[in-house]
């Protein structure tokens, strides 16, 4: 038994149509999620006791590490994506 035209074409545009939306879906699953701090980053960022922690109040959120002494240099970190900043917080303060 043979398929017509139309209805081949129909079938084609419905299963290309179908893995468009599944591919839209993986990617949109795959965006929203990303590395989140753990504990031990939370309480990093809490305790201050080797250098002062200065929050940016602007709405980009910076976050900058000053020490307790005179600095001699500084060191700019862009995070990695798809991973939260804060995660960063005990790495940055070991530098």
């Amino acid at each position: 038994m043979a398929i017509n035209k139309k209805k081949r074409k129909r079938i084609i545009l419905l299963a290309v149509l179908a893995a468009v939306l599944i591919i839209i879906g993986a990617c949109a699953v795959w965006l929203a999620t990303y590395y989140r701090a753990d504990m031990d980053a939370i309480v990093s960022y809490s305790d201050d006791h080797l250098s002062s922690v200065v929050q940016d109040t602007l709405e980009n959120g910076d976050i900058a590490f000053m020490s307790t002494a005179e600095p001699e240099y500084g060191i700019i970190f862009y995070p990695g994506a798809r991973v939260e900043h804060t995660a960063y917080i005990p790495l940055m303060k070991k530098l």
